[in-house]
């Protein structure tokens, strides 16, 4: 599977990565995130396994706050609830905007 060829252009980026990639995806082969993420050339990198479908994230709280830490964003003052919430946001707007099937 080649149809966007993400790791030619993943090696030559210079800038932090954060690949999240399920290993249910049922659209693209979660070995292609792995390959991806070996594609970068640099240490600041981070590969994000998460649950369910393509077109169906389910990230953890304590996954989204990795992320926060990666990207450097404050979350320290930001509820679990609330990160709750913006997971659930996230899960309603992917099923919605499901164009894959």
């Amino acid at each position: 599977m080649d149809f966007l060829p993400v790791k030619d252009y993943l090696c030559n980026v210079k800038c932090p990565v954060a690949i999240v990639h399920s290993k249910d995806d049922d659209l693209i082969p979660y070995k292609c995130a792995k390959i991806n993420y070996q594609c970068i050339k640099h240490k600041n990198k981070y590969l994000v396994t998460i649950e369910s479908g393509h077109s169906s994230p389910k990230l953890t709280v304590k996954q989204l706050r990795r992320i926060f830490n990666f990207c450097n964003l404050s979350h320290n003052d930001v509820r679990s609830s609330s990160i709750g919430d913006m997971l659930e946001s996230l899960e309603t707007f992917a099923q919605r905007h499901n164009n894959f099937y």
